[in-house]
Order: C-alpha cells, then sequence, then structure tokens
C-alpha cells in the first residue's frame, strides 16, 4: 500500500519530510475506499488526496497534490490528516513569512473518511496559529457521525473556518482525474453515488444546525431561486446571508472566515442568527472587524434595529450590506435602512459582479462558470435607484446607546 504507483511527477521534488505523499492512488483502491455508502464494511483505514494553490496577484497557483493514508503496523499509527500536517509543517515551500495580506494557501482535502474529533482538534490548533492557510475539507463519509464527541470536533473545524462539506459526484469525477492513476480509463460511478450523497450531505447540515443554521456553500440552484434580482419576486419567504468576516489587529490580519445563514425554523432571521454567532467571536475591542454580508433580502426593521445597536455596541465593527432585492412590507422597513446608515453601515444593492463573485466564493458551483439572468443589469440599476430615495428620504436616522448597554433609542433628526 506503501508504494505510489506510476512515476515519480515534480510535485515529489517538495516531499523533504517525515512521510512522503504518494502522488496518486491505485484505481482498485479508489473505487474501494472512496465508495460513498454510509457505513461501509472493512473500510479501516483512511485516505486524504490533497492539493495546495497559493493566491498571487489574486489568482490561484497549484503548488503540490498528492495522497496520503494512515500509518499502520509496523509503524506507530498516525491518521492521514496528522501525516499531511507533520509533512506540510516541514516543506519550506510553504513556511514563507510576512505574506501580504491578499495572499494565503488554500489547502483542500478529498478524504474517505470525516476527521476523528482528536485529527480535528490538531487542526484546528494548526489553523489557529497559521491564519495564512485556509482549509477545504470535502469527505466522501461521516467517521461515527452519531457520536457527540466526533460531532463536536466537525463543528469545532466548522468555527475554525474550515469548510466541511460531503463529496458530490462531481468531486469523486474529479478526484478520479486528479489523483488515480486511471490509465486513461473513465470513472464509473458506483450506484446511488447522487443518492447517498445527499443524504450524508443531510446528516452533516443536522450535525451543522448546532451552529444556527451557518453553512460554508449553497448549492446552485439555490442561489440562482433565491438571489434573483427580480422587481417583484413571490415563494421567497427565507433570507439567505452569505457574509465574509475578516479581523485585524494594529495593521496586522488576524484570521478571516465566511459561510451562510439563512432564517430558521424558529422565526429567527439570517441577520439575528449571524448576530448571534458573530458577537461570540469579537474577543478584543483592540481589533478591527470588517464584515460583508451579500443577502437575498435586505433587513426587515427589526433586524435593522438589532444591527444598528450592535453597530454603535462595537465602533470596532463595520458592515457592508449588499441585498439582491428590497424587503418593503411596511413603511418602517424603510426607516431601518435608513438607521443601518445612520449607524455606518454601507447599504448598497447587489450587482451583476456582485452575484458572480458570491456564485465564485459562496456556491458549490462544481467549476462551472455564472450565467446572469435576464434583465440583471436592468434590475440592479432600478433597485439602486429605488434604494437611494428610500436612504436620501428625510434626514438620516443616528443611534445612539446609553451608557448601560442594555437599551437603544433611536433618535429621529
Amino acid at each position: 500500500m506503501g508504494e505510489t504507483p506510476g512515476t515519480l511527477s515534480a510535485f515529489s521534488l517538495f516531499s523533504l519530510c517525515p512521510r512522503n505523499p504518494m502522488t496518486s492512488l491505485y484505481r482498485d483502491y479508489f473505487y474501494f475506499h472512496f465508495t460513498n455508502w454510509p457505513t461501509p464494511p472493512y473500510r479501516n483505514g483512511c485516505y486524504l488526496c490533497y492539493q495546495v494553490e497559493r493566491t498571487q496577484n489574486r489568482l490561484p497557483v497549484l503548488i503540490n497534490k498528492g495522497v496520503f493514508e494512515n500509518k499502520f503496523y509496523p509503524e506507530e499509527p498516525h491518521h492521514a490528516e496528522l501525516c499531511f500536517l507533520d509533512w506540510f509543517k516541514t516543506q519550506e515551500v510553504f513556511l514563507v513569512k510576512n505574506m501580504p495580506r491578499d495572499e494565503k494557501y488554500h489547502v483542500k482535502w478529498y478524504m474517505s473518511w470525516s476527521p476523528c474529533f482528536e485529527c480535528a482538534r490538531k487542526v484546528v490548533e494548526y489553523l489557529k496559529d497559521h491564519k495564512h492557510v485556509q482549509l477545504s475539507i470535502f469527505t466522501a463519509r461521516l467517521y461515527f457521525s452519531r457520536e457527540p464527541e466526533y460531532q463536536q470536533g466537525l463543528l469545532s473545524l466548522d468555527s475554525a473556518g474550515a469548510s466541511v462539506a460531503i463529496m458530490s459526484a462531481d468531486d469523486f469525477f474529479y478526484c478520479w482525474k486528479t489523483f488515480v492513476d486511471h490509465q486513461q480509463l473513465v470513472f464509473q460511478p458506483w450506484k446511488k453515488i447522487h443518492r447517498n450523497s445527499r443524504y450524508l450531505s443531510k446528516q452533516l447540515e443536522n450535525i451543522l444546525k448546532l451552529e444556527l443554521g451557518l453553512k460554508h456553500e449553497l448549492y446552485p440552484n439555490i442561489f440562482n431561486f433565491q438571489f434573483r434580482n427580480l422587481l417583484y419576486a413571490s415563494g421567497r419567504n427565507s433570507t439567505y446571508l452569505c457574509f465574509e468576516v475578516e479581523c485585524w489587529e494594529q495593521g496586522s490580519f488576524i484570521w478571516s472566515t465566511k459561510g451562510v445563514f439563512r432564517n430558521q425554523e424558529d422565526s429567527s432571521h439570517a441577520e439575528l442568527c449571524f448576530l448571534n454567532w458573530f458577537c461570540d467571536r469579537i474577543e478584543s475591542p483592540d481589533a478591527e472587524y470588517h464584515v460583508t454580508w451579500y443577502t437575498s433580502w435586505s433587513p426587515c426593521f427589526d433586524c435593522a434595529e438589532e444591527v444598528a445597536a450592535v453597530l454603535c455596541e462595537h465602533e470596532n465593527v463595520s458592515l457592508s450590506i449588499f441585498a439582491a432585492r428590497l424587503y418593503r412590507v411596511e413603511p418602517a422597513d424603510d426607516q431601518g435602512l435608513r438607521a443601518l446608515q445612520g449607524a455606518g453601515a454601507q447599504v448598497a444593492m447587489m450587482s451583476p459582479e456582485d452575484f458572480e463573485y458570491c456564485w465564485n466564493i459562496f456556491v458549490y458551483n462544481g467549476g462551472k462558470n455564472f450565467s446572469y439572468w435576464r434583465n440583471v443589469r436592468r434590475h440592479y440599476y432600478i433597485l439602486q435607484e429605488q434604494l437611494n430615495s428610500i436612504l436620501c428620504k428625510d434626514a438620516p436616522l443616528t443611534w445612539v446607546l446609553p451608557s448601560h448597554h442594555m437599551n437603544h433609542i433611536l433618535l429621529l433628526n
């Protein structure tokens, strides 16, 4: 199992580490270990296919790729995730210090099993100490998904900014093409590959519900339906909120994360779900938090009121809101938008370029390009003009937070 099929590639030149990665997997190994049956027998090992990219001039550049497996007897047992970390930490090419703030290492793992809770803890510790590394995990199956400690491991990865998702059929195709010694043979998907992926995705979604509806990516059909900037939209009763958060301190980048919230069944709006999640992460009054929202609907008055209060209480938080459509059910909703502006938030409508950006960042798009829908730019101009009229009407509202920080008062000029 330890031998590498095929010839050594240029990527192996980087492998000066405690344990070198393999360059590829045998075909039968891939079919056996990556089959996404929820509870298959005899799959006691874990395989981790990885690729590392570095952003340079805002473009991804592939630096390295390969495969790790668990260490077994007679070696000391070591899970594939830790084998990767041990190797990654010793590679000089990955040890660049003082990287520009817009450059990062993007690490993707395609795993036969999701990480155990002990490996999750080690990975979280590494991510906290290496803010320039962003990790995305795509797993074929969930490891002991009903055990609370394993669920907590997935939650801790999620909270640390790692993206955790179930492999789709497109991911299996990609791994076959990229990491398998397929010798020009075409990937043959097994029975129920799509159904198993949907089933496991639902399981993972239920685990991550402990994070108040936080997700990392949207399906394309959901994005195209929920974010379409129609002037009159029906059947869109939920709000989806795609967010990015960056934390800076004394001019230095500390951490960043992104994700998606939506309304919850208990009537908690997406904006309030974000606030409940975010306010627990405001760790230092000396840090600056730059928050960007891309929402399918603009905030209602009640949510705008809560958001404005948070902005007044935390002057080190800046917020930019880009909405696909205007929510104007009550006259007070317009007042809420002016209150947000008065509290320092930037409020604007989503442009066609914003929709494309969200498609690339927040949508599980399978590598497909974004397709603009009809009248997307015309509707953007109309909605932006409506928003400008709302924000300019009368004098802006100003929020003042009393010293006891318990209640807020809206002062009308």
